[in-house]
């Protein structure tokens, strides 16, 4: 479960804002610097931590251009999905805590499930584990989290 996010090899402040911030809402999930890293060194870390998921955020013009998700197994890996496009990213302050879980909703939901690959909410996690539930609205061109009806995180305008 979770997702390493890190950024593209020549990243620009919102790409890093952006992994940041989405590394502190999304559960069970972690940032890292990319550096010389290649995308097979990426996944490699993404292993070590015990990650399913790897996200690349790119870099273009001094804005954060797309994520690129891939799919990691114990000796493989595979992209997931097309490469979706950033119009523009808009950021709020973070969680005092890391949410336990994600609920997703929206037109989209289904495909930021598994892009995302996170524990959707169970009933023994009712958001009162101190943590919150993450509320991730997926629109068809939209992006935002919410934790205890509280705007979190990036929110981001799809292209």
């Amino acid at each position: 479960m979770g997702v390493l996010f890190t950024t593209g090899r020549d990243p620009c402040d919102e790409a890093r804002e952006l992994c940041r911030a989405l590394a502190a809402v999304m559960p069970e999930s972690a940032c890292e610097n990319r550096g010389k890293k290649t995308v097979e060194d990426v996944v490699a870390r993404a292993r070590l931590f015990g990650l399913k998921r790897a996200a690349i955020i790119a870099s273009e013009g001094g804005k954060a251009s797309e994520i690129s998700f891939a799919s990691v197994t114990g000796k493989s890996w595979e992209w997931v999905g097309t490469p979706v496009k950033i119009k523009s990213a808009a950021f709020s302050g973070l969680p005092k805590e890391k949410p336990c879980c994600a609920e997703f909703s929206g037109k989209r939901a289904s495909e930021w499930r598994n892009f995302f690959e996170v524990e959707e909410c169970c009933p023994s996690c009712d958001g009162d584990s101190g943590f919150g539930t993450l509320s991730v609205e997926c629109g068809e061109k939209f992006l935002r989290f919410e934790v205890s009806g509280r705007k979190v995180g990036p929110e981001l305008v799809l292209a």
